[in-house]
């Protein structure tokens, strides 16, 4: 089997409009600063390479200041940028389908105090200064009634091009995470740029096999909702969903793949965990959060999802058992629990755990451009078993 360089499925991805253009506005680590005054206000300096004024917007429960920019590129801005700030929990930022956007997630209600992004906003350097003060729940929520979003379209604007002959079946990879969204993170290395890596290689794989199309929920460092991942694969037509992810632990070493399949209660603790995890990354990416797992049990017992969920479980144990035997064999294990990405009825779903960041050994693999290719045969190997039985058969 001859599989395309990876720099040859890039320039097919751009051709398909799958990557993006340089972004325009240039965010530098030189300047940036995010400090705490002495009376409780917290000032955040942002270089820029050009003024770029953001949409400000709160959201409640836990509190959050959501700043939206036009097109800009935060690469240069480091992943600690905003943390250890008393009172400050978590600070995100990267890429949207829209633009840009920095997420601060608060310990209690502040508020924007002043904002000014110019071409001399910081001591006559272009950039955006930006200073917040306390305030009291009753403000925090007046805010967000006025400017909060209240939900709407969370649709594609487009589709993603599906490549690959139209008669073949459809796999929609979904890259777990990405843009404001980092994932995990550890000793440096985003969950986020693995999954996007993991999933090219995949798709080359099953593309060059020519026996499946492809499309990828997200083809670059950008954020996408769990409900845009979903619906993606729903409004496509998918006769396969495949969301591509990298655990870690904060207690321990574990190492090995999992696969994820749908269900209403969890098979393990961890298990239960890495979902509350995954179902709450829309939360702290500044999105509007709806009850998206309270229906599980009715998607459950859907009859369009009896078929899907017979075969995602045939599916499952083909997974493992490649996975698990052959070249470069590794541990892994099937569970389940209630992802929201995995909800669509018609849809057969999994989510692939490739192994775990906090494991030196995995964290090496997942890096490695091989690793992931021998990965992805055995995987192709699984889906011909099921999609091309007869075929198998014969082997």
């Amino acid at each position: 089997m001859h599989y395309l360089p990876l720099r040859q499925l890039c320039l097919l991805l751009l051709l398909c409009g799958f990557l993006p253009l340089q972004a325009q506005t240039i965010v530098e680590s030189e300047g940036s600063s995010f400090s705490k005054k002495l009376f409780g206000d917290v000032e955040i300096e942002i270089a820029l390479s050009e003024p770029n004024s953001p949409k400000v917007r709160y959201l409640h429960f836990p509190y959050r200041l959501v700043l939206d920019f036009d097109d800009i590129d935060f690469a240069d801005l480091p992943f600690d940028f905003g943390q250890g700030i008393a009172g400050i929990e978590r600070v995100n930022f990267g890429r949207t389908q829209s633009g840009g956007r920095i997420v601060i997630t608060f310990q209690e209600p502040y508020k924007v105090q002043s904002l000014v992004s110019s071409s001399k906003a910081l001591d006559g350097r272009t950039g955006l200064r930006l200073v917040l003060e306390k305030t009291d729940e009753e403000g925090f929520q007046d805010l967000t009634e006025s400017l909060g979003y209240t939900g709407g379209d969370l649709g594609y604007e487009k589709l993603p091009e599906t490549i690959g002959a139209p008669e073949l079946p459809l796999v929609v990879i979904d890259p777990g995470h990405g843009g404001v969204d980092p994932g995990a993170v550890r000793d440096g290395v985003s969950e986020k740029l693995i999954t996007m890596s993991a999933s090219r290689v995949i798709a080359n794989v099953l593309l060059n096999s020519e026996r499946y199309r492809v499309a990828l929920t997200r083809e670059n460092d950008v954020f996408v909702s769990l409900l845009n991942r979903r619906r993606l694969g729903e409004q496509l037509g998918a006769d396969l969903f495949l969301s591509i992810h990298a655990d870690t632990v904060e207690v321990g070493d574990a190492q090995g793949s999992t696969v994820y399949l749908l269900s209403e209660s969890a098979t393990s603790e961890n298990a239960e965990k890495f979902a509350v995890f995954e179902n709450r990354v829309d939360l702290f990416a500044g999105e509007y959060l709806e009850g998206d797992i309270s229906d599980l049990t009715n998607v459950l017992t859907d009859l369009a999802q009896i078929d899907s969920r017979e075969k995602a479980e045939k599916l499952a144990k083909l997974v493992q058992l490649s996975w698990s035997n052959g070249e470069m064999a590794r541990k892994t294990k099937i569970e389940s629990a209630a992802f929201a990405v995995l909800k669509a009825p018609e849809v057969p779903s999994l989510l692939l755990e490739l192994g775990y960041l906090s494991n030196q050994k995995d964290r090496e693999s997942l890096q490695d451009e091989q690793w992931i290719e021998l990965i992805s045969v055995k995987l192709l190997a699984a889906l011909d078993a099921i999609f091309y039985p007869d075929d198998h058969a014969e082997e």
